[in-house]
């Protein structure tokens, strides 16, 4: 249950509109740490499904095909498990990209992204799979009973 509850405890940083909002100080001003923005939430998500479906192995790719394969999903149904892939993999291969760039300009690489680098269709789609990452949550508070605590 811990599990499910760190997985919620990062909310997608996004605005009125949709608008995705960047870290306003410290550091990185402007910047989105894309990991903890989305990523975590959906790897650790995943695993919590998996672990209740008694499936321990795999990446988190594996593992949803094997919630897949097991009807495991439920009330996510095909259409949120389609949205919840292609979240997870825009938001890796943004991170990896952005991992790549860094590491051709001789910087670090981390799990930051310059939100003003993206162009507009990039924007969008990261939106689109911040918004994934919204619904995926709310399943899993509904899944696993949580919206009745507290």
């Amino acid at each position: 249950m811990r599990m499910v509850e760190n997985t919620l405890r990062f909310e997608p940083p996004l605005g009125w509109f949709g608008k995705i909002k960047g870290e306003s100080k410290g550091e990185r001003p402007g910047m989105l740490e894309i990991k903890k923005a989305g990523i975590f939430a959906l790897t650790d998500g995943i695993k919590a499904l998996a672990i209740e479906a008694g499936l321990l192995d795999g990446s988190s790719t594996q593992r949803l095909e094997a919630l897949r394969a097991a009807g495991a999903l439920g009330k996510l149904g095909e259409m949120g498990l389609e949205n919840l892939e292609e979240s997870f993999d825009f938001l890796v291969l943004m991170r990896l990209r952005c991992q790549v760039e860094a590491i051709r300009a001789g910087r670090t690489p981390d799990n930051y992204v310059a939100l003003d680098q993206l162009n507009a269709m990039e924007q969008g789609r990261l939106r689109i799979a911040l918004e994934g990452v919204v619904k995926f949550q709310t399943f899993l508070r509904h899944h696993f009973s949580l919206h009745l605590m507290r």
